[in-house]
Parts: structure tokens; sequence; C-alpha cells
């Protein structure tokens, strides 16, 4: 067992290590270890920093002596308790040379400008990839299950899996917390409410360690009730066009929302809405460079008559043509929760074949 410090961040661990020495002063061999490690602090921003501060001394090419190695770790250890630590500038390259199998269960932890109350999970890092499986999260936003798989053979060939639960959690939070939501769903930042949100999505990242969206394949789902729309102008612009009247108030009791990115291509599933005293079924597809093409089928409403209608072009100014509706019942309209599971399944295979 043993202890580490690098500024903020605190570990406690017990397990085996082998090929220590020849990893810190020659940065060769393979350095293996399974442990079990806690902490009551745990800044990531500081530990790759340290690393890569690491890889930039003379630590790694040394031939000293053991007194010179233990003064070059002290000295190392004192500047990582001193140094104002910035966050990384890029996403990192992991290590090739690092075979890890870690138990950890740490608090108070600090990822990004992320804050993190707890996480417990197992991480395996292996031939410059990394997996976090089985992961609960405990956050000031509400609670997590994640599995996460990186792998990055160099920095041009970065790649993110990861299917995440998120329970009883405010809208905002969830486009706080992942910003390409925003893209899979444009609706989102109109609602305000408290939802269940999941994601399961392989995606290639750039080089600061961002969604290459014509790059990233999955799915996102996403389940609420009683949610208030707060910026209503499009949905007014269509009403107004359909020459149906504003609802006293744009609430919607439940909402089910599934939606699937492949290749630039976001498509919509049938959502049901039920808002006010219209009923309505939604589905489509939108591109990244802001196109879209749904239908929209009223299925109740004040008119006697149920009608359908094509919203289609730029999202901030779409074009509106009546059709025949889609769907003519909420029965009809299709339970696609097989395809969510199915994506979900896929997206933790890959996962879990990123080391073997």
């Amino acid at each position: 067992s043993f202890n580490l410090k690098v500024g903020k961040s605190s570990l406690s661990t017990n397990g085996s290590i082998s090929g220590l020495r020849r990893f810190l002063t020659r940065g060769s061999g393979t350095l293996k270890f399974n442990l079990d490690a806690s902490s009551e602090t745990l800044d990531v921003n500081e530990l790759i920093s340290a690393y890569q501060l690491g890889k930039e001394s003379d630590l790694w090419s040394s031939n000293a002596s053991d007194e010179d190695i233990e003064k070059q770790l002290a000295a190392a250890q004192a500047e990582a308790d001193t140094m104002s630590i910035e966050k990384p500038k890029r996403a990192p390259v992991l290590p090739g040379n690092i075979d890890a199998d870690v138990n950890l269960d740490a608090k108070n932890v600090q990822y990004d400008s992320l804050h993190f109350d707890a996480i417990r999970t197992r991480i395996r890092v292996k031939d410059r990839n990394m997996q976090m499986l089985n992961a609960f999260v405990d956050s000031p936003f509400g609670d997590a299950d994640l599995n996460l798989s990186y792998t990055s053979s160099d920095i041009k060939n970065l790649k993110l899996g990861v299917v995440l639960h998120l329970a009883e959690v405010d809208v905002a939070e969830v486009i706080n917390l992942i910003p390409q939501v925003d893209t899979l769903m444009p609706m989102l930042k109109s609602l305000e409410g408290v939802v269940t949100f999941d994601l399961a999505a392989v995606s290639k990242l750039d080089s600061l360690g961002n969604f290459q969206m014509d790059n990233t394949n999955g799915m996102a789902s996403l389940y609420g009730s009683n949610l208030a729309m707060k910026d209503t102008e499009p949905f007014e612009k269509i009403l107004n066009l359909m020459k149906f009247q504003k609802p006293e108030e744009l609430l919607i009791p439940s909402l089910r929302m599934n939606v699937f990115l492949y290749k630039g291509e976001v498509e919509v599933k049938p959502v049901y809405l039920a808002i006010d005293r219209y009923k309505a079924a939604v589905h489509g597809t939108q591109w990244l460079n802001g196109e879209m093409d749904y239908h929209i089928s009223v299925i109740e409403s004040p008119l006697v008559i149920r009608v359908g209608a094509n919203v289609f072009g730029p999202m901030k100014d779409f074009k509106f043509r009546l059709e025949t509706p889609h769907y003519k019942k909420v029965e009809l309209i299709p339970n696609t929760m097989s395809d969510v599971d199915l994506s979900c399944s896929e997206t933790l295979k890959y996962i879990n074949s990123v080391i073997k």
C-alpha cells in the first residue's frame, strides 16, 4: 500500500505494482498495477498536468543513483504541490506502457469544469486505451450511471465511447453537462423541468477532446413529466400557420423523445406531444448545417378535421406545407424503445472490446 499526493489531490492505495523503478527512471518498460484506491479529493486536471510535467522532466531519462532519484522525486512532488495547475489545453494521449486495473472510490472529484461529489468505478488502462466501467456518479445535478471508453493511439486518432444514464436531472444541467445534446435535441433548450436522460454514442474527438459531430454515431433518449416551454416562438409560429389558437398554458404533461445520430444526420423518432387541447405526433430529420425536414400529425385539436404539416428548411426561417397526417390515432404512434435498447447494447459492446 502507498499514498500519492499531487497538488490538492490525494490517493490511498492497496494492491500490487511492478516495473515502477524502470518506468520512473527511464520511462521504459511496462508499469503494471492492480489496485484498490480511495480519495477524499481528486482533481483529474491536476493529475493530467502532473503527468505531462513528469514526461518533460529528467526523471524519464535519468541514470542517476537511488539517492539522486529520491531527490528528483521529492523536487517533482514539491513543484506539483505549489504550482498553479492549468486546465489541459489538449486532450491527453495515454501512455503506451501502463497496464492498470483500479477499483476507485473517490470523493470531491474535479474534471474539466465539472464537480462530482463521489465516483465509484473500475478503471482499466492498456495500450493507450482506457475504460471506466459500471461507474456510479453522485453529483450536485443528480445521480448518474456511466460506462466509458477512451482510445488515443495518437492526437489525431482520439475516440470516445459512452453509455450514460441520468436520473431525475434538470434540463438545464443536461445541456451544461453535454453541450452537444443541443445539436441532437434543439427543442431541449426550450424546456424547463426534470427529466430522465440516456445517451449512447461512439465519437471521434478533436485534439481538444470535443465531439466531432459528423463522426458520431449514437442516440439520445429523454423522458419527462409536467414540462414547461419557455421559448414558444417556433411553436406559436406553427400554430399561426395552421390557424390554431395559442393555448393558455404551454405545459407538456408527458414527453418521451428518442433521437438517433448517424454521420451528421439526426433522426427524430415519432414523438407524442399533448399540449392543452392539442395532441400531435412529430418526427423527422435534421442536419448539422441547421436544415430540417419534419412532419407534424395533429391527432386532436379544437378543429373537427385532422390535419398534418411538413416543416422544412433552415430552423430560423423554416417553411410550412399542409399534408395528410401520417398518424391519425395515438395508438398508431410506434414505440421505438427497442431501438434505444439496441443502441445502448451495441455501444456497451464496443466499450468492453476496447481492452481485451
